[in-house]
């Protein structure tokens, strides 16, 4: 989120500066989405693959997750749903920054950051508490067609809950800044 302060990193906090992923999102990054920072089966969304999208709106880095039909999938989107899990943290590599000594703490203004290669994680425990991540659940769910709705003939209402489980994994997250 754009010029809110991080948590206090130990006498040193950061600010993130309007346009710091301009010139990254402009490349195309190859970024992942991934839980608490930690890859491999709690990877749940890349840019490369189109399951994740960023882009940058008046309030900051935008972010939306298609999450997988996975453990690390489904449980994602039940934790954030049940709000057990409502904050974003990002894994950036540091292009242009500038230090800035303050009465309490040293401030870090983060200008340009590049995010290609790195992460953009649902947390425990975000560096910015002023983010947060809320579900869009059943988003564009399709009407079934009346001759795929569930009757007697097994086959039509296999064919149905077909549609409702492919409509249900477009199921997106969403990061949005705290008000």
């Amino acid at each position: 989120v754009y010029n809110q302060l991080s948590v206090d990193f130990g006498g040193w906090r950061e600010i993130i500066k309007p346009g710091a992923f301009t010139q990254t999102l402009a490349t195309g990054p190859d970024g992942r989405a991934v839980i608490d920072h930690e890859g491999g089966l709690n990877t749940i969304g890349r840019t490369r693959n189109g399951t994740l999208t960023l882009h940058e709106d008046g309030q900051g880095l935008r972010v939306e997750i298609e999450p997988p039909d996975t453990q690390a999938g489904r449980d994602i989107v039940t934790l954030v749903d049940r709000g057990d899990l409502n904050q974003m943290s990002f894994a950036f590599w540091t292009e242009q920054d500038k230090w800035i000594e303050m009465d309490e703490y040293m401030l870090r203004e983060l200008h340009q950051v590049s995010i290609d290669g790195g992460d953009v994680a649902i947390v425990t425990y975000p560096a910015y508490p002023q983010t947060s991540i809320a579900l869009r659940a059943l988003m564009n769910l399709p009407d079934i067609p009346n001759d795929l709705r569930p009757g007697p003939d097994s086959d039509r209402a296999d064919a149905a809950m077909v549609q409702v489980r492919q409509a249900m994994r477009k199921r997106r997250l969403q990061l949005v800044a705290m008000e």
